[in-house]
C-alpha cells in the first residue's frame, strides 16, 4: 500500500492500448479538444487520504464503413470487382431511373446512406459480431454491403468504488467527483481492492483516416514574438561588438605594418604579431586529426539518419499506428548511413594530412568507436538497473 501511496504521489498514470490507439480520458475525442493526454491517473489524494482508480468504464468510438471496402484493404485485388460492380448498379439505377415516371420516382425510399447521429448510441451484441474479431466488431466478407466498425477511439472514466468481491455493481457514472452515491476506494493497509470495468461501444463522427488526429496534435499556444525579438536583437548586439572589436585591431596591426614600410624597417627581421600568427595554422593540421575526422564522419552520419527520417515522417511513410516503425526506420537508415559516415571521415581525414594512405584505420574507428562508447554506456546503466532487482 505504501507503494501504491508513493505512486499516486508522484501522479503515474496508467497506459492501455487497444488497436494501437492509446487510452485516453472520456469525452476528448469526440469533442475536438485542442489536445489529449494518453493514460489515466492511478488515483488521487482528497483530505489527506489515498484512493484508487478501480472501476474504468471504457468506451470504444467506432466508425461505420461497408464490409466489402474494409476487405479489400486487406486484398487490394478485390478493389477492382468492387469498382466494377458499384459501377454496374449505379448504372442500372439511373436506368431505371431514367425509365420511371416522376411519380415512381417519388415513390423510390431514398437511396444514400443514412447520416450519423450526433449523439452517441450503445452498439447492441449481434451473432454478426461474434463471427468477426475478438473486439467484437463483425466480420467483413467481400462484396458484403452489411455496415463495418472500425475502432477509431479509446476512451477510458477512472472512478474508485469500495465494493467487495462478487457484489453485484449497478451502472455506475464516473466523473462526477463529489455528486457520485458510491463511497471510493481508500488505499489503506490491508484493504481488498477489487478492480471491475464496463466496456461501452459507441458511435462517432471520426473517421479511420484522422483517428490520430487528436493524439498527434500539439497544445496550441501563442509566438512569443517579443521573446524572438529580444534574442535576435541580443544575437545582434553582440555580432556588432565583436565585429568592432575585430575590424579595430586588424587595422590597428595593418596601420602598424604599414608605418614599418615607410620608415623602411626589415620587416622580415621583425616578430609577426596579431592576427598574422594564426595565419600558419590555417595549413596545419590538428595533433588529432584522426579523432577529429571520425567525429565528423559521426556527426554526419547523426545528421543524416535524422533529416531522412524526419522527412519520411512528415511526409506520411512512417505512420504512429504501426508500431515501432520510426525506431525501426531510424536504426536501419543509421546502419545503411555508416558509408555517408565513413566517407566524410576519409575525405575529411585526407583533406587535413594531404594523404589518403591508412584510411582502413579511419573507417573502423568510424564503426566502432561512437557506437562502442554509447553500447558501454547503455550496457553499465542495464547492469546497474538489474543489480536493483527493477
Amino acid at each position: 500500500m505504501q507503494v501504491l501511496k508513493e505512486k499516486i504521489d508522484k501522479h503515474y498514470r496508467i497506459n492501455m492500448a487497444l488497436d494501437n490507439l492509446p487510452v485516453t480520458v472520456y469525452d476528448l475525442l469526440d469533442e475536438d479538444q485542442e489536445y489529449v493526454r494518453p493514460g489515466f491517473e492511478l488515483g488521487y489524494k482528497e483530505g489527506g487520504k489515498y484512493y484508487i482508480n478501480n472501476h474504468l468504464v471504457f468506451n470504444i468510438l467506432v466508425y461505420m464503413t461497408h464490409g466489402e471496402y474494409t476487405a479489400a484493404q486487406a486484398h487490394p485485388s478485390l478493389m477492382d470487382g468492387i469498382d466494377t460492380r458499384r459501377a454496374r448498379k449505379l448504372s442500372s439505377l439511373l436506368h431505371s431511373a431514367s425509365s420511371s415516371s416522376p411519380a415512381s420516382l417519388q415513390a423510390q425510399p431514398d437511396t444514400l446512406p443514412r447520416s450519423h447521429q450526433a449523439q452517441r448510441r450503445r452498439l447492441q451484441d449481434t451473432p454478426a459480431a461474434a463471427a468477426g474479431g475478438s473486439d467484437g466488431t463483425p466480420a467483413a466478407q467481400p462484396g458484403a454491403d452489411e455496415p463495418y466498425y472500425m475502432v477509431v477511439g479509446f476512451e477510458v472514466s477512472p472512478c474508485s468504488i469500495a465494493r467487495k468481491a462478487g457484489e453485484p455493481l449497478e451502472d455506475i457514472i464516473c466523473g462526477l467527483g463529489d455528486d457520485s452515491h458510491v463511497a471510493p476506494q481508500e488505499v489503506v493497509e490491508g484493504a481488498r481492492i477489487v478492480y471491475s470495468y464496463d466496456v461501452y461501444w459507441l458511435d462517432s463522427r471520426i473517421k479511420w483516416t484522422s483517428r490520430w488526429d487528436a493524439y498527434l496534435r500539439m497544445p496550441g499556444g501563442k509566438v512569443h514574438w517579443f521573446s524572438i525579438a529580444t534574442s535576435l536583437l541580443v544575437v545582434l548586439v553582440m555580432a556588432v561588438i565583436v565585429a568592432l572589436i575585430l575590424v579595430r585591431t586588424v587595422r590597428r596591426d595593418l596601420a602598424k605594418y604599414e608605418q614599418l614600410v615607410i620608415e623602411g624597417g626589415n620587416m622580415d627581421a621583425r616578430e609577426e604579431s596579431g592576427w598574422k600568427l594564426v595565419t600558419g595554422d590555417v595549413f596545419r593540421a590538428p595533433l588529432k586529426s584522426k579523432t577529429l575526422a571520425v567525429q565528423v564522419g559521426s556527426g554526419v552520419q547523426i545528421l543524416a539518419t535524422s533529416t531522412v527520417s524526419m522527412l519520411l515522417a512528415s511526409l506520411g511513410f512512417l505512420s504512429p499506428a504501426a508500431r515501432g516503425a520510426l525506431l525501426t526506420t531510424t536504426m536501419v537508415l543509421y546502419v545503411l548511413l555508416a558509408l555517408l559516415a565513413g566517407a566524410a571521415a576519409v575525405y575529411c581525414w585526407g583533406a587535413m594530412e594531404r594523404s589518403y594512405n591508412g584510411w582502413h584505420s579511419v573507417c573502423g574507428m568510424v564503426a566502432v568507436y561512437y557506437p562502442g562508447i554509447i553500447m558501454g554506456i547503455f550496457t553499465l546503466l542495464n547492469l546497474a538497473i538489474h543489480s536493483t532487482g527493477k
